[in-house]
């Protein structure tokens, strides 16, 4: 073999090494960065916390903020963007349709998503609103 063949080969190595060191150390840093594991209870728990501006979800032109869980009881009688809001959240967290989410309120029933029967994980929560009456809500994965 020439110089010239055995340095272009310990050149295409060490490059070989380094690129392996700087992709071990990315995947150390941010192992599973887009991975979110979330349970149903999990889920249930942070939505009845999460508050949203009542102008972005429902035709009025109110910007208070408000519980998410009040506007899915709003919506169940005077209709807004809650369904399709929610419905997105789902989708990014669980995947496409891999779920069902009911909540019933008055006697209503809204469900979201169309996975039916065996749930792996499900989940159900009943929560206060600020009217004073509660919403029941049901997440199966």
């Amino acid at each position: 073999m020439n110089t010239k063949g055995i340095t272009a080969f310990m050149d295409c190595m060490i490059f070989l090494v380094v690129v392996m060191m700087v992709i071990s150390a990315i995947v150390t840093i941010h192992p599973y960065d887009d991975y979110f594991e979330s349970d149903p209870e999990d889920f249930l728990s942070r939505i009845s916390k999460t508050e949203v501006r009542l102008s972005d979800l429902t035709d009025l032109e109110d910007d208070t903020l408000v519980y998410l869980v009040d506007v899915m009881a709003y919506d169940i009688h005077n209709g807004s963007e809650v369904r399709a809001y929610l419905e997105s959240i789902l989708n990014r967290m669980f995947g496409d349709h891999r779920y069902l989410m009911t909540y019933e309120y008055e006697g209503t029933v809204v469900k979201i998503g169309d996975m039916e029967g065996f749930f792996h994980l499900q989940s159900s929560k009943v929560i206060r609103i600020s009217t004073g009456n509660s919403i029941n809500v049901t997440l199966g994965l």
